[in-house]
């Protein structure tokens, strides 16, 4: 997993209670993907498109590839790009210490290609709950916006 997260610290807005939650900075994605990804610091452009409540948006750029990442902690990772990027999606990988769940093309949307890493379906070994990634797996094939729809956690 991404070495470089921050935890914060703030108030359920529900109930009040305390809650942590943590966070993925840009300057540290930018850490996490040269150090342990291998990517070549001056290949690669990130900023910060804001934080949703838990979720960070970020938007990049790698060798002239713009893309984008949501990213809520063990939750899920999505990165969305122009064109597809296999040396970018293998850094990803490597900081996040497991492949993607699925990649297809997002008919119509600015980015089309799309990984998805889905830690809901894995356990403390990162083993899948095949039964949790398939019903994840036929809601993406039942969009019809999603083309070219590989499942990559069983190759």
């Amino acid at each position: 997993m991404a070495e470089t997260t921050k935890t914060y610290k703030t108030k359920c807005a529900t109930d009040g209670k305390p809650i942590s939650y943590k966070r993925w900075p840009v300057s540290n994605v930018i850490k996490d993907l040269v150090r342990q990804g291998g990517l070549e610091r001056d290949c690669l452009e990130l900023e910060n498109d804001g934080f949703d409540s838990y979720l960070a948006v970020h938007k990049g750029n790698y060798k002239g590839n713009r893309f984008e990442m949501r990213w809520e902690h063990e939750i899920f990772l999505l990165i969305a790009m122009k064109r597809d990027e296999p040396e970018l999606v293998q850094a990803f990988a490597k900081v996040l210490g497991q492949k993607p769940f699925a990649r297809y093309v997002f008919e119509g949307y600015e980015k089309p290609v799309t990984y998805e890493w889905e830690y809901a379906y894995t356990d403390e070994e990162g083993k899948v709950d095949k039964g949790k990634a398939d019903k994840r797996f036929k809601e993406l094939k039942e969009d019809e916006r999603k083309k070219e729809l590989v499942r990559m956690d069983e190759e």
